[in-house]
């Protein structure tokens, strides 16, 4: 008869991965609140935007190094303004 695994406290640390995974979560763990769901939910609803943002540099008639230098442009610009955000939400 094996022995069961101790159960090890899930910690949220950015880059670690989730020590639950797909099991239930139980309620001592859970400390989400809406507030993170609406960033989730609104990066969802940006993919499609940043598919139709990468076809106008070709629909606008640019060359590959002129979309690719655009493209850098704008996801440097877009870093730098929600990165800050986003250190902020996680040590906070």
């Amino acid at each position: 008869m094996s022995v069961p695994a101790q159960h090890t406290p899930a910690v949220d640390e950015i880059g670690k991965i989730e020590t639950h995974g797909i099991d239930y979560i139980p309620l001592h763990d859970r400390h989400s609140t809406p507030k993170n769901l609406f960033y989730v939910w609104i990066g969802a609803q940006m993919c499609f935007g940043i598919i139709v943002l990468g076809w106008l540099p070709v629909a606008f008639g640019l060359g590959w190094w002129s979309s690719v230098t655009a493209i850098t442009v704008g996801l440097l610009v877009g870093s730098l303004l929600t990165g800050p955000r986003r250190l902020v939400q996680s040590l906070g």
